[in-house]
């Protein structure tokens, strides 16, 4: 990992409707409620009544009279009307079944946001924590390095005992390491962020 490595994070909103929009399980549960309700409209349809046109074109004898000897072209055609009488409870009983698929879809995908949001709110809350450290931290490592300069100062005067000097050295280093510690810290949550809402996978 190069050292001037960082991962960004959009706020908590931003992040969560980036999962929205992006997540495959929700863009496959969105497309199969749209099948559910085209499939709700062909079951609605089949239940209409059915209306057929139909047209004959022949040569021949028509009319009644067997006997007569005029052969002439003649047309046909008519409408037929079918529909479905006594099915109409299968009708309800269909629809149902579609919307109760709809629902538990519904149901899914909600049960999916509530997880993610809560898990997001979590590692939001402790990104804002470790941010609150690193600002502390970075406060004291600069009184740290001014106290050491100050020691160093004395020391070289003769002012102050070598010991003062090379403490503050180390206060100062151990708040340095600190600071570097949370900084990495605050990377891993944004890692797990950005993991968790599918950010930065094609990269």
């Amino acid at each position: 990992i190069s050292g001037d490595y960082d991962e960004t994070t959009a706020p908590l909103n931003e992040s969560l409707g980036y999962f929205t929009r992006h997540h495959p399980t929700l863009k496959s549960i969105a497309n199969n409620v749209q099948v559910l309700k085209l499939r709700k409209k062909i079951i609605s349809g089949s239940y209409l009544p059915q209306v057929r046109g139909f047209a004959q074109l022949h040569y021949g004898r028509p009319g009644i009279d067997f006997f007569e000897n005029q052969w002439s072209v003649y047309f046909q055609g008519g409408i037929n009307i079918s529909m479905k009488v006594f099915d109409w409870n299968n009708l309800k009983k269909d629809r149902s079944k579609v919307d109760a698929s709809i629902q538990q879809l519904s149901h899914q995908r909600s049960d999916i946001l509530k997880d993610v949001k809560k898990k997001l709110e979590q590692l939001f809350t402790g990104l804002q924590s470790l941010d609150n450290q690193l600002l502390l931290a970075k406060k004291l490592t600069a009184a740290a390095g001014e106290d050491a300069q100050l020691k160093e100062d004395l020391y070289q005067e003769n002012q102050s005992a070598n010991i003062d000097y090379l403490t503050a050295l180390l206060t100062r280093e151990r708040y340095q390491s600190m600071q570097q510690e949370l900084i990495f810290q605050s990377r891993l949550v944004k890692l797990n962020i950005n993991t968790i809402i599918g950010k930065g996978i094609e990269q």
